[in-house]
């Protein structure tokens, strides 16, 4: 799991405009800019809070109930926003400001002062990362019943709603994700790994769209005589509940199982396969798709002893063969140095896009001057950017994502209502 919370050291301070009382800051330790108040000055240290984290109920975090409070998760959920503008050297009004997470004084985080810069306080703290139900398990979870909720917001009664909520978690999981073959599909984002890009000068990389909807895992196992299976994010389904799971539904409407037999067959390979599915039921459906489908942005194949990764473009034979679509290409981008700033990076993910004509041909939609976000044209949820040659086993290559808060500010239900009243 990443660091969600660490003690970071200011980097920059600028003014925001018609503001007095607070700033936007940037940090040493890593790519993001926050909200603080105008009292903070370079050099401090303080505790950042990254989004999709999950604070545990405690007086401190008291502030952030009317905003961020979420019963169902029995915490105070962390999401980016936008807000308000930096203010322009000459007085005039910037770049909207974006702020990717909460920024807190070491006092008001309960940690200690002597703690160095880079530190990770996540678990000090208690924090959690979210996770949609979709991915923490296999199966889709009932609602939670409105006396749970009631638990949960009265001290006395919230052990009896943490227990339940444990227990949902747990009631599906049946089974280990295949680590030791191929890492889970959680990217590292870019601001947590700022100076990567100046590590591999000159290198090549696809950049495609990160999509919204449930990340899948399937191959065959090479230790149960070549059984077929599917993981979700986290966990392996079993095969027994796959009249239960849209993950084996799926599969079965593609007849992936008997298309991996069968490469196997022919070729004496072994193929894990790794992409999004999308579709009804999951993750609201913005795309409005009628069936889920499946697209792939990872293939590797055994090949000997040796699982051999393939890049966007090398893998698009197999892809078709198992009668699937790549996940939509961007760009492909000979020398990533010429995003030599994480700015230049979020500001190029901003302008990717799509509309429900484009993305059933796998094609982005690079809006225009006078084109209207959210109702001409909708964003992707980021990008994903990939070096030609990649294998995170391996340490070969950098694999990063780029999020879009604009996006994540606005929220999937609100996406969703605005794709129903989309021009078709």
């Amino acid at each position: 799991m990443r660091d969600l919370a660490s003690i970071v050291s200011i980097e920059t301070k600028n003014k925001m405009f018609e503001k007095d009382r607070i700033c936007v800051v940037t940090f040493k330790e890593n790519g993001y800019e926050a909200i603080v108040p105008n009292d903070c000055q370079v050099g401090d240290k303080m505790v950042f809070i990254q989004e999709d984290s999950i604070l545990p109920v405690d007086e401190k975090w008291e502030f952030l109930r009317k905003r961020c409070f979420r019963a169902d998760l029995n915490g105070f959920l962390i999401k980016p926003m936008v807000m308000g503008k930096k203010e322009n050297p000459d007085g005039t009004a910037g770049d909207r400001v974006k702020s990717w997470g909460l920024c807190v004084t070491l006092t008001e985080a309960g940690v200690p002062e002597k703690l160095e810069a880079g530190t990770d306080v996540t678990d000090k703290l208690n924090i959690r990362k979210f996770e949609p139900i979709e991915d923490a398990s296999p199966t889709k979870m009932p609602k939670v019943p409105k006396y749970i909720k009631f638990f949960l917001k009265h001290k006395l009664t919230r052990w009896i709603g943490d227990r339940y909520l444990k227990a949902r978690r747990n009631k599906y999981c049946k089974g280990t994700f295949p680590t030791d073959i191929i890492s889970k599909s959680d990217e590292t984002t870019i601001q947590n790994c700022k100076s990567i890009m100046s590590q591999f000068p000159g290198m090549p990389a696809f950049i495609t769209a990160k999509m919204e909807g449930q990340s899948f895992t399937c191959s065959l196992d090479p230790k149960k005589k070549y059984e077929f299976y599917v993981c979700s994010r986290n966990n392996r389904l079993v095969e027994g509940q796959s009249d239960s799971t849209v993950f084996y539904a799926t599969a079965k409407r593609y007849d992936i199982a008997n298309k991996l037999k069968a490469y196997y067959k022919r070729t004496g390979h072994l193929l894990m396969i790794q992409g999004e599915q999308v579709g009804p039921s999951i993750q609201e459906n913005i795309y409005r798709f009628k069936e889920v489908q499946w697209f792939v942005f990872r293939v590797k194949e055994l090949i000997g002893k040796e699982w051999v990764e393939h890049n966007w473009y090398d893998m698009e034979p197999i892809v078709s063969e198992l009668g699937l679509k790549r996940v939509p290409l961007v760009d492909y981008v000979k020398d990533m140095g010429k995003f030599d700033t994480v700015d230049k990076l979020v500001k190029y993910a901003e302008g990717i896009a799509w509309t429900p004509l484009t993305i059933n041909t796998g094609l982005c939609y690079h809006p225009s001057e006078n084109d209207v976000l959210w109702k001409d044209y909708f964003q992707h949820e980021g990008i994903v950017v990939k070096s030609v040659n990649y294998n995170k086993e391996k340490n070969i290559g950098f694999s990063f994502k780029v999020k879009n808060i604009q996006y994540a500010e606005k929220g999937l239900k609100e996406i969703g209502k605005l794709c129903d009243n989309w021009k078709h």
